[in-house]
């Protein structure tokens, strides 16, 4: 958070806190792109069905929504070799059929199983009244794995945040408002200026498997309660500091 001084003598302070706003902009983009990318990668329910002498392969779409697929005979079906895709560099079932050679995508299943679902469904097809049905259904996975990406992205815009904190000692008012970029009526909370007793910076870690992180928050505390200054953990440890140092000396609690 970068401290601004709008205003500050003995007996007013006024002070104004901003995050860096272009990196949670863009670390929201990248967290939503990455979720509508996985919704629109495994967001299908597929269909890869020998039935009623016919090969049939049907995806519907989460995201852009739609349904996509074909059906042969039997008797037209040449083959189902498997084959590595450019694009995907992953091995997927080609239906060669009606002199065309129809690419599918199977979202669960590796190169090995696909091998066992062509097999099968080659042998259904030479059987008379042969069946065999292979069914994938991947978007409720693909919405909860893009839709805890969105919610980062969009956390990370919700803390595009701004704190200003006024404080007059005549009135004896400490004001601390909290907003929102997105949400500017955002929340106020009034203290008096003689109910702070100290003003104190807290860690805190997040951990993954690769990587820990660690933020800081400025509480003010009361005789039976603290209060935060931002919402949420935002500072680094040099911000906090200065913070912390600014709000002590013109509260007078060094």
């Amino acid at each position: 958070m970068k401290l601004i001084i709008r205003k500050q003598n003995p007996s007013a302070m006024k002070l104004e806190l901003r995050p860096n706003c272009v990196i949670l902009f863009v670390a929201g983009l990248l967290f939503i792109g990455a979720g509508l990318i996985t919704i629109w990668a495994l967001g299908y329910q597929t269909v890869f069905a020998v039935e009623e002498g016919n090969l049939r392969y049907e995806q519907k779409a989460i995201f852009p929504p739609g349904v996509s697929g074909f059906t042969y005979a039997a008797d037209e079906v040449r083959g189902l070799p498997l084959v590595i895709q450019e694009n995907s560099r992953s091995y997927e079932i080609i239906v060669e059929a009606g002199g065309n050679a129809h690419p599918t995508y199977l979202v669960s299943v590796g190169g090995d199983e696909k091998r066992e679902i062509a097999a099968r469904l080659l042998e259904a097809l030479s059987i008379k009244g042969g069946a065999y049905r292979f069914e994938e259904d991947g978007r409720a996975g693909a919405i909860l794995l893009g839709g805890v990406c969105m919610g980062g992205g969009l956390s990370c815009w919700f803390f595009m945040q701004v704190v200003t904190i006024t404080a007059d000692r005549e009135r004896g008012t400490f004001m601390i408002h909290r907003r929102s970029r997105f949400l500017p009526r955002g929340k106020r909370r009034e203290l008096k200026v003689d109910e702070i007793r100290a003003v104190r910076i807290a860690d805190e870690t997040m951990s993954t498997s690769k990587h820990r992180v660690v933020s800081y928050q400025v509480y003010l505390d009361l005789d039976d309660e603290e209060v935060p200054v931002a919402m949420g953990p935002m500072f680094t440890y040099g911000s906090a500091e200065a913070l912390r140092d600014q709000l002590t000396a013109w509260l007078g609690l060094a």
